[in-house]
């Protein structure tokens, strides 16, 4: 064999290697699931279905730019049989509250009972945060500019339909947040799925404090279980 063919072959299985390293199978599916581009945090796991994989005041990360910090205890959930994609990530894994309440006036409205506040991320730099996340029907979920008393919706989503009616969304919370600032997850009385989790450096032209949009929203009436 010539010293170009040995060449070759050895960098080819580099590149497979490196191939086998970025991608893994979904069990009992033939599809192959890649891990979430370039989101800090990603749900993963091999703890069975519904085991409580992070406690309150666990860091899901922590760098530079921002670090996440779990608010309750969180389940990792398996949903390798029906793997979800938003946008350019595809995930088969969740994780969920256990459904912790805490009473919050939100936008000025009635105070509830029932929000449940997965986890904060405070931006140590001037950051966007993406949430990939699951809305079943009726339900809505926000990202919050507090924890406590009267908090303001920094970024929410709703779907518009009663349950019945209704399909559940996989989409991306984001919001822009300035240093020091934090931003809290939480659902009204739901347990949302949440798949990844994103800060990355914002554009100086892209941040303006209490300012978000919704992204990539999609439709689905293939819903996992309802939480």
């Amino acid at each position: 064999m010539t010293f170009k063919k040995v060449l070759a072959s050895v960098l080819a299985g580099t590149m497979l290697v490196s191939a086998f390293n970025t991608i893994s199978f979904a069990k009992n599916s033939s599809a192959v699931t890649l891990a979430a581009s370039g989101y800090k945090f990603v749900a993963a796991g091999t703890e069975a279905d519904e085991t409580v994989k992070y406690h309150a005041g666990d860091v899901l990360f922590s760098d530079d730019d921002a670090v996440a910090t779990v608010h309750q205890d969180l389940k990792l959930r398996d949903i390798t049989a029906n793997p979800v994609t938003i946008g350019d990530n595809t995930y088969d894994h969740a994780i969920a509250s256990v459904g912790d309440n805490t009473a919050l006036s939100v936008d000025g409205g009635e105070t509830q009972e029932k929000y449940r506040i997965a986890f904060g991320v405070t931006a140590k730099k001037d950051v966007t945060v993406k949430v990939d996340v699951k809305v079943d029907p009726g339900k809505t979920v926000y990202l919050l500019n507090s924890d406590t008393g009267s908090a303001n919706s920094v970024a929410t989503i709703a779907t518009p339909k009663a349950t019945e009616g209704g399909a559940t969304q996989q989409t991306t919370l984001k919001a822009n947040v300035k240093a020091g600032e934090t931003v809290y997850f939480a659902g009204l009385g739901t347990n949302a799925y949440v798949y990844g989790v994103d800060a990355s450096v914002a554009g100086e032209d892209d941040v303006e404090s209490g300012s978000a949009v919704e992204t990539s929203t999609e439709e689905t009436t293939a819903a996992e279980e309802s939480t």
